[in-house]
């Protein structure tokens, strides 16, 4: 650990067993030294093996790429843990302000199915934009597209045949972006927990965390705005995001949301 994380690791007082105690912000202060500390070398990991991809990749057997697949799958997730978590400690520490931009969401819709594309087709997924978001719309582009994104490779995590659809809609009361997927569906029982912390579905598979459901509605509601689920189990899921313009000013300098909900004001 280099010298600026071991210095978050100074405590608050001694807990009734003599144990340090930090308090929250040395808690986010460390959490995100940590993440950034293991962070870089997993990108210097993800360049390496780019670029040995590119320089021996025509000489690989089926073994060969199977392995190679493997090392360059668990490298990518563990960066998409790190980023979940410095996002989760952004918000709970209210370190997340959305910023409002003028975009059109179908064209920065369209780059996330093109990221999620390759993972959808290692397990012959098809994947779909049915676009409808042609229009300027005034929101936080990075976070819906981190969103987005997140929808996206959660269905293909949950779906096993069949096809995974993106839908845009843009109206007088926002934007709703919609992911169907022909997965497994979600347990009845289940619906109400599905956005709850560390919770992983039936059919969960091993590279899962269980944070990226319920980051996803937080980011949604920071846009002022929601996300729900409907779903039949073996027949797959729909998850809907619906958010509306950032689109005024109040006098302290933030922008409000038409439903009228301060962004950065996060609930559950």
């Amino acid at each position: 650990m280099d010298p600026s994380t071991q210095r978050h690791f100074r405590h608050r007082g001694p807990r009734d067993d003599g144990a340090p105690v930090l308090d929250q912000g040395q808690v986010t202060r460390l959490i995100t030294a940590l993440a950034h500390d293991i962070r870089t070398p997993l990108n210097s990991i993800m360049v390496t093996l780019k670029l040995l991809e590119l320089k021996h990749g025509p000489k690989f057997d089926d073994e060969d790429r199977t392995d190679f697949a493997r090392l360059r799958t668990s490298t990518r997730v563990i960066v998409e843990w790190l980023s979940d978590l410095l996002d989760q400690v952004k918000m709970a520490d209210g370190g997340m302000v959305p910023e409002a931009v003028d975009f059109v969401p179908d064209n920065t819709l369209a780059s996330c199915v093109q990221v999620v594309r390759p993972l959808a087709a290692e397990k012959g997924l098809g994947l779909e934009m049915d676009q409808g978001a042609d229009g300027t719309f005034c929101s936080d582009p990075a976070m819906v597209q981190h969103l987005v994104a997140n929808l996206l490779s959660n269905a293909v995590r949950y779906t096993e045949r069949g096809r995974i659809t993106l839908r845009t809609r843009l109206g007088e009361d926002g934007l709703t972006v919609q992911v169907e997927d022909t997965g497994v569906g979600i347990p009845p029982a289940d619906l109400d927990m599905i956005f709850d912390d560390f919770y992983r579905g039936h059919g969960a598979r091993g590279d899962g965390h269980g944070l990226g459901l319920s980051m996803a509605r937080r980011t949604a509601r920071l846009l002022g705005g929601d996300l729900s689920v409907a779903s039949e189990m073996g027949r797959g899921s729909v998850f809907t995001l619906r958010i509306p313009s950032l689109s005024s000013l109040t006098d302290e300098g933030h922008y409000l949301c038409s439903a009228g909900h301060v962004p950065g004001e996060v609930t559950r």
